[in-house]
């Protein structure tokens, strides 16, 4: 097993209720390799990077819109077996409408792609064992294109690129 995701939605704020919950959670599942990806902005703080550091919880990267409410994306590794990064898409106007179909709506061209495979990736992947990257951008089956042209991006620089299990 790579990971157990746990996806937080954009509600789940950093606020005393929300942190114990997330800390009984990861409690609870001690010694399983966990992945955490959060919805809401608040989340992104040093002390909840040191914390999952301290726990060898992976932060889950993601690529979404730039809104004020959304976790940004980052490049920051708190587990060194795993990064886990989530391609999700920029359709802002499918995020603010709150219909998941229009959400994941989204193309992403080869230059967008391109800062991900020359920058992004690289830097987490120098500082990690392993590496998980999935497209969620699936509605009109953008998600296999948008995977091939960054399989491909990457391995011209030199990146060994292998289904997971082999």
């Amino acid at each position: 097993m790579l990971a157990i995701l746990i996806q937080l939605p954009p509600a789940f704020d950093w606020v005393p209720d929300h942190r114990l919950y997330l800390s009984h959670l990861l409690d609870a599942l001690v010694g399983l390799p966990v992945a955490v990806e959060f919805r809401h902005r608040s989340w992104a703080d040093e002390r909840v990077f040191k914390g999952f550091k301290d726990r060898r919880v992976t932060l889950v990267t993601v690529d979404v819109p730039d809104l004020g409410y959304l976790f940004p994306s980052l490049d920051v590794v708190t587990n060194p077996d795993l990064i886990y990064i989530r391609f999700h898409g920029r359709n802002t106007r499918g995020w603010r409408s709150g219909n998941m179909q229009k959400q994941f709506d989204y193309d992403y061209s080869p230059a967008e792609l391109e800062h991900w495979s020359s920058s992004t990736i690289p830097k987490m992947a120098a500082t990690a064992r392993t590496g998980a990257i999935f497209f969620n951008n699936h509605v009109r089956v953008q998600a296999p294109r948008n995977a091939q042209i960054l399989v491909a991006q990457l391995e011209n620089r030199g990146f060994s690129m292998k289904p997971s299990g082999q």
